[in-house]
């Protein structure tokens, strides 16, 4: 009778400041928990706010009232306040459950004051700290429904790879030269193994967007940094790691176009960008591009590109580069992926001998299950790159290349949505130019986001 009696209180209170003081005196921190709630959901923010305040002062610690306060608070439009309970609240959290729902509370101000990149943040906290899979993919769910609609996307890329063949050196010791038998490789010309340490960055912000378009502004960073092995340093005294470091940046805005009707959807890019090498700037290039992807199917699509580059010094040769490309991809009835992909490339330099035509090919598949508990993945490819003249022998150059890779996904060593990669990769280039025989061999630990 006194719980029927104290619901019913709950239930019927009425805002009037001394009534409601002589009320709110009377119910148990239990009751106005439940008054908080009812409060919430009648859209009384109010009323929510003082009961709230009451139970914080009663305890600062209440997790389920700083909680209560954040909703409150950003039901009323006070995304600060809300902010600052939820705050609180992950930080007197302590449990899987209360540190899912201190995240969750501040993802949900966060977002609501259009501050869409930090609520990606703390969803990836949610999803983190979630007490069952139901929990953690409802997390996800809102994950990629705020990033759907965050103007600003920010992509990072690590690495950190042990390579047989930093510098792209030659595989041989000695070659032949217009003739000339046995002649000794030596330095940097020769395959140097090391370390590598990649780090990049892509981010793209959306400046209009209808149903059917969206105009986008891009920036992509890259560097990769090297480190010599002991054997290295002991063929190339004098070589250096930062010899062969290599870093790009460039800047373009896109416009995509969706057909509404068939879901296919058309890209225009175009890009300015700048490299170096070994420290001093290499090349300054412009790209334009044109994209297509027609979905074939509920399980397959093609995707096309065209695409038109060209590149001036200080340091490359200036050519100019025209690369057709295909790639079809299709989800198997058993629920894996196979994808294959044809490049087609000519390029014209001021230079006759870095001319050059190329046809390179891929295969990947990525089984439906995971293999001893590792989601894993292949690839194989194939590259024939043809130049018109060289100056290490007369006539043409021709090189082809075979390559071959496999990427483990670790997903049980997730952390905040992020897991661990290991990849493998192999590739063998045989050059009527001994000098250009070239073998490659990398062992790549990364990063990548499970959503």
């Amino acid at each position: 009778m006194r719980h029927i009696l104290r619901l019913a209180l709950v239930l019927g209170l009425t805002w009037s400041p001394t009534a409601w003081a002589d009320e709110r005196a009377a119910l148990s921190p239990g009751d106005m928990r439940l008054a908080t709630i009812v409060a919430i959901e009648a859209g009384d923010t109010a009323r929510a706010r003082a009961l709230t305040d009451a139970l914080l002062a009663r305890d600062p610690h209440d997790i389920e009232a700083l909680l209560l306060a954040a909703r409150a608070h950003r039901d009323a439009g006070q995304a600060r306040e809300a902010q600052t309970h939820a705050r609180r609240a992950w930080s007197v959290a302590r449990a899987p459950r209360e540190r899912h729902a201190a995240a969750l509370a501040m993802a949900q101000a966060l977002a609501s004051s259009d501050q869409r990149t930090r609520a990606q943040f703390w969803l990836r906290r949610a999803a983190h700290h979630a007490p069952n899979e139901r929990l953690r993919q409802a997390a996800v769910r809102d994950f990629r429904y705020v990033r759907q609609r965050n103007p600003l996307s920010v992509q990072l890329r690590f690495g950190i790879t042990p390579k047989s063949n930093v510098n792209n050196g030659s595989a041989n010791s000695t070659i032949d030269i217009f003739g000339l038998p046995d002649v000794n490789l030596t330095g940097a010309a020769r395959a140097l193994s090391g370390l590598e340490v990649m780090g990049g960055a892509a981010l793209r912000y959306r400046v209009a967007e209808t149903p059917s378009r969206a105009t986008d502004l891009t920036f992509n960073a890259l560097r990769r940094d090297y480190r010599l092995s002991s054997e290295a340093r002991r063929i190339a005294p004098t070589a250096r790691g930062s010899d062969f470091a290599f870093a790009a940046i460039s800047a373009g805005v896109t416009q995509r176009f969706m057909q509404l009707d068939t879901r296919r959807e058309t890209t225009l890019s175009a890009a300015l960008g700048k490299t170096w090498y070994g420290g001093s700037p290499y090349s300054d290039f412009a790209r334009l591009s044109v994209g297509h992807t027609m979905p074939l199917s509920r399980v397959s699509r093609l995707n096309v590109k065209l695409t038109g580059e060209r590149t001036r010094g200080p340091a490359a040769p200036h050519a100019d580069l025209v690369r057709a490309q295909a790639s079809y991809a299709r989800v198997l009835s058993n629920r894996g992926q196979v994808g294959l992909s044809l490049q087609l490339t000519d390029s014209r330099a001021s230079h006759a001998s870095a001319d050059f035509t190329e046809v390179a090919t891929r295969l990947s598949y990525a089984p439906p299950q995971p293999i001893l508990g590792v989601k894993t993945s292949f690839g194989l490819g194939l590259r024939a790159r043809d130049y018109p003249a060289t100056p290490y022998r007369a006539g043409a150059r021709r090189d082809r290349e075979a390559s071959a890779d496999m990427t483990m996904a670790f997903d049980r060593m997730d952390y905040l949505g992020f897991t661990p990669t290991l990849t493998l990769s192999t590739s063998r280039t045989d050059s009527n130019v001994g000098l250009f025989d070239v073998e490659n061999l990398g062992l790549a630990l990364g990063l990548r986001s499970a959503f």
